[in-house]
């Protein structure tokens, strides 16, 4: 699937002269979401069905994305447009469905790297987790389900993990529009 797709929006102004409105970067909404994610997660609880298509932390993604923005901002700039827009109601999974993204490798990886610019130590997290992870490289955060039956188990604390990874997920989803903006700005300042 692209990612991106392309709408251009036009506007016949009082003196019969057609303008570009804004030049639409959007991503391509996946309505194959309950599909291919949320029923053979809820079917099998694999984790693997909890890895988002695409990947917001993947490099490979993120340098072909940012190739495909480079290619439509240059083919609209010429129109002049007032706006680029990274589309309409964006979320990381789709809309009003909340889901445990992302827990593929590359976003788990930078997770915890992430994680330690929050904490001092392992040992810092463990405590603030109620977990004893041996090292970094072990460390995954609780699902939903998960932490509410740690919170009944432990307390308040019991939705740290998961506060946690949803913190890292919505500024990792902020990251990714800053990228796309500073692409956009790169190629039509």
């Amino acid at each position: 699937m692209d990612a991106l797709e392309e709408q251009v929006f036009y506007h016949k102004s009082a003196d019969g002269r057609v303008r570009v409105e804004s030049g639409t970067l959007g991503l391509a909404v996946d309505y194959r979401f309950d599909r291919e994610f949320r029923e053979p997660y809820e079917k099998t609880k694999d984790r693997r069905y909890l890895c988002r298509k695409p990947c917001f932390s993947d490099a490979d993604y993120l340098a072909s994305n940012r190739t495909e923005v480079a290619r439509k901002v240059e083919s609209l700039k010429v129109l002049k447009p007032q706006v680029y827009d990274c589309n309409d109601e964006n979320s990381l999974t789709r809309w009003e469905a909340p889901f445990d993204f992302c827990f593929s490798e590359h976003c788990l990886a930078a997770f915890r790297t992430w994680l330690k610019t929050q904490y001092a130590d392992l040992a810092a997290l463990n405590a603030e987790w109620g977990t004893d992870f041996a090292s970094w490289e072990k460390v995954v955060p609780d699902l939903t389900d998960e932490a509410k039956a740690r919170a009944k188990r432990t307390g308040v604390r019991g939705y740290a993990a998961w506060a946690d990874h949803r913190r890292f997920m919505e500024l990792t989803y902020m990251n990714f529009f800053a990228d796309v903006k500073a692409e956009v700005e790169r190629h039509d300042p």
